[in-house]
């Protein structure tokens, strides 16, 4: 009986081997069949191997892409993954919305009190609470607060001390109304003392407020003797 003979050869250059399959003319067709069943499952793994491993595709090496968080200002990036070899990504990163500031409560800055006759003012400045970026600055005004008025009693001046009239004076302020009068000085009236023979005489000088002084010494006269006869 004539006998035919199928050789079949595979070879993996990975692996740097070949197969043979041996189809002898003995088998029956089913045998045959089942034989060339084989023979194709093993072609195609072979042509996958051999894309695969030997034509150029990576064999993948996948490291994670790290995310990147958002700011008020900047984008970010969602967690990803890629092959650090060929560069294939297995897990792209997405945006993530820039998250926008955060308004902080304002605050004062640059402030110029106001005085008793004169505006004061400042700058109402408004800060993110995230990132202390300077979100807004507004000059305000601040109204003058005019004069705390104080009210003084007049003083008569005496012939030492000033006196002065009624006024007003601001309590925050140099701001018054204050005259003053001047003091009157002393208005000595005099009282003379005569000198007697033997005792000088003299002037005293007396102001209504009590001070007083002597002046004006006269000597004393002296004896003037005048003769008697007694009979």
């Amino acid at each position: 009986m004539q006998r035919d003979l199928l050789l079949v050869a595979f070879f993996y250059p990975k692996r740097r081997e070949t197969n043979i399959i041996h189809i002898g003319g003995d088998e029956t067709m089913k045998q045959k069949q089942i034989a060339l069943a084989i023979i194709l499952i093993i072609l195609v793994m072979t042509l996958v191997a051999c894309s695969k491993n030997d034509l150029g595709t990576c064999e993948h090496v996948v490291v994670m892409d790290e995310a990147v968080s958002a700011t008020c200002t900047e984008i970010g990036l969602t967690e990803g993954k890629h092959c650090s070899k060929c560069g294939e990504v297995f897990l792209a990163q997405t945006e993530v919305p820039a998250l926008g500031h955060t308004s902080a409560d304002a605050v004062k800055e640059n402030e110029i009190a106001p005085t008793c006759t004169t505006a004061g003012s400042y700058d109402s400045v408004v800060y993110c609470s995230v990132c202390d970026a300077e979100l807004s600055r507004e000059t305000k005004s601040v109204d003058a607060l005019d004069h705390n008025i104080v009210n003084h009693n007049a003083q008569a001046p005496t012939c030492t001390e000033v006196g002065w009239e009624a006024y007003e004076a601001c309590s925050r302020c140099d701001y018054t109304t204050y005259v003053e009068i001047p003091a009157t000085g002393h208005n000595h009236v005099p009282a003379v003392t005569e000198p007697t023979c033997t005792e000088k005489g003299y002037t005293t000088y007396t102001c209504h407020c009590g001070d007083t002084y002597v002046a004006d010494e006269v000597s004393a006269t002296g004896h003037d003797y005048k003769a008697k006869v007694t009979e």
